[in-house]
């Protein structure tokens, strides 16, 4: 087995962050959004619920420009706001259940294939795997931070 370097570890996830562009651009063309819509879509999905400065913070988007995103998603059906259940001035953003199915089914095929690449490894491998992309996130995440 070849060693693996630090270089072609970033290389590997710069091929990653390609394919996963070309996976979002074809799923957002399909349920007629844009690419950053759709990345918004993800996190109220993954989130459940999310208020709209948590979700501005989350893709560094400005607030004014994300107000125009919720709004056109809300206007097609993809979210819905609800009372914060805790702050009866402010508002969460969570996606309704035919439309996270929807998604879902967008993704179906690539989820699959996905796993499948995982299955063919021994647990131990998927977990260094794993460690190492939540290692490389929060290491993304704190120079994204730094700016």
């Amino acid at each position: 087995m070849r060693e693996v370097t630090t270089q072609g570890l970033r290389t590997a996830l710069l091929d990653v962050r390609i394919e996963m562009a070309a996976i979002t651009h074809a799923v957002a063309r399909s349920a007629d959004l844009n690419d950053g819509d759709l990345s918004c879509l993800d996190i109220i999905h993954r989130e459940r619920q999310i208020s709209p400065t948590e979700l501005a913070r989350r893709t560094a988007i400005h607030a004014a420009t994300m107000t125009g995103i919720i709004r056109r998603l809300e206007e097609h059906g993809w979210i819905e706001r609800i009372a914060h259940p805790e702050d009866g001035r402010a508002v969460l953003l969570r996606m309704p259940r035919d439309r996270a199915l929807r998604l879902a089914a967008l993704y179906r095929d690539a989820n699959r294939r996905v796993d499948a690449a995982g299955q063919s490894r021994s647990p131990q491998e998927r977990e260094v795997v794993a460690t190492y992309l939540r290692d490389v996130r929060a290491a993304l995440h704190e120079s994204f931070q730094a700016r």
